[in-house]
């Protein structure tokens, strides 16, 4: 379901980007970055269960692999939102 939002999103904002010319391109990368960083939101957060579930069962490689990955997916979704509020900020004027 995650890979679906993910490369469903990746592909609205490539088909945006490469394909619509006219005012409609801001709105439709804005809305594309916004439905990717709650992508990647929902990736992070599964990836801290799972570093929980992990480190009660005593696998410490696998809570480190899980914080890791949570972290990077977190910090692409921040990067997502920052960059959909940047473009609706310069779609508004």
């Amino acid at each position: 379901m995650l890979v679906i939002a993910l490369l469903g999103s990746i592909g609205y904002i490539a088909y945006a980007i490469l394909m619509v010319d006219d005012l409609a391109q801001i709105p439709m990368v804005t809305s594309g970055a916004a439905v990717l960083g709650l992508a990647f939101t929902a990736v992070s957060v599964g990836a801290a269960v799972r570093m929980v579930r992990a480190w009660q069962d005593g696998g410490q490689g696998r809570t480190l692999v899980f914080a890791v990955l949570g972290g990077i997916t977190g910090v692409i979704a921040l990067g997502c939102f920052a960059g959909a509020l940047i473009l609706a900020l310069v779609w508004s004027g």
